[in-house]
């Protein structure tokens, strides 16, 4: 979907058809919610009706105190109306739910007119063990945003160390990343082979001392927006 070309009816229509039980969000140049998708509504207590034609500020949730941060980001991206904004929310008082979203700017005739927010959880329990120690090494246990696009990192780390670190993030063990690595390149890859890998190439590499930090600095460098050619080209054996 190209959001420069579109009409926020059109987007919402669209999305009200496809996206109905979602998480993702849609809102004005007001930053009122003109749609939002039942699960992330019910979510947070909510019908997706309640919440209609309300700002954030006026809800009662675990996310509201993220307010201004919200508005300062979004506010940004439509200063530059042709970047990218990916940012995860975590919420530590939803059991720690991590949720990515992906903003798109929805533009009329070169006019700002909306933004929709593309949104969805993420399971992984390497990352979910990341991003709670993180909070609790933070000494702050409220709601947070991280900003995947602040950063441009220039990664000195080869195709197979990409991939064995996108791997970590999506939960795999060494075991698992090694068979999978094997298939990939049609070669035997053992599963020492891996572990040497993320301790001595990428713990160096993000200067890190175990696997929750890492993850940690993949998701805060943005190295991790972009997902491995070899990631696409071979996702059925994921």
């Amino acid at each position: 979907m190209n959001g420069h070309h579109l009409d926020l009816e059109q987007v919402i229509e669209f999305v009200q058809a496809t996206e109905k039980n979602s998480l993702h969000q849609i809102c004005d140049t007001n930053f009122r919610f003109k749609f939002v998708g039942e699960k992330l509504a019910n979510r947070f207590g909510y019908t997706a009706n309640e919440v209609l034609n309300k700002n954030l500020s006026e809800l009662d949730t675990p996310v509201t105190p993220l307010c201004p941060e919200y508005r300062d980001i979004h506010q940004n991206m439509i200063k530059q109306p042709h970047c990218h904004l990916n940012y995860l929310t975590i919420i530590p008082e939803l059991n720690y739910t991590i949720i990515q979203n992906q903003v798109i700017l929805l533009m009329n005739n070169n006019i700002f007119n909306g933004l929709y927010i593309k949104s969805r959880e993420l399971n992984s329990l390497n990352t979910f063990i990341a991003i709670k120690d993180f909070i609790n090494n933070s000494g702050n246990n409220q709601a947070k945003i991280i900003n995947l696009t602040k950063h441009s990192y220039n990664s000195t780390l080869s195709e197979k160390e990409e991939l064995i670190l996108y791997l970590i993030i999506f939960g795999k063990f060494d075991k698992e990343i090694a068979e999978i690595l094997s298939k990939i390149y049609c070669c035997t890859i053992s599963r020492d082979g891996i572990t040497k890998c993320v301790t001595r190439r990428l713990y160096t590499e993000f200067n890190v001392v175990n696997r929750s930090e890492l993850i940690m600095a993949a998701y805060k460098s943005g190295i991790s927006n972009h997902l491995p050619k070899l990631l696409i080209q071979f996702n059925s054996i994921l």
